[in-house]
């Protein structure tokens, strides 16, 4: 389960979000498949803490970012499905 500190500051948050990011780079689908469900499913669970769930969308975002950027055309092509 993915878990995201709400106490971190900002830029201990912002460090996390961009490690997350980049194990997804190279772990993403194959090791780790169930990434962006356990994303969905901490954003269910900051309902109402907006703070959480900002963290969690900057862990969405560059995560995404990375995947976009992978240059392998296999890589892409799993990407874009």
């Amino acid at each position: 389960c993915l878990r995201l500190s709400v106490t971190a500051e900002p830029a201990v948050a912002l460090q996390v979000a961009v490690a997350v990011a980049r194990l997804a780079r190279f772990d993403y689908p194959r090791e780790w498949p169930g990434l962006f469900d356990e994303l969905l499913s901490a954003l269910g669970q900051a309902e109402g803490r907006p703070e959480e769930a900002c963290r969690v969308y900057a862990v969405l975002h560059h995560a995404l970012k990375e995947l976009a950027s992978k240059r392998f055309v296999a890589d892409q092509e799993r990407f874009r499905l």
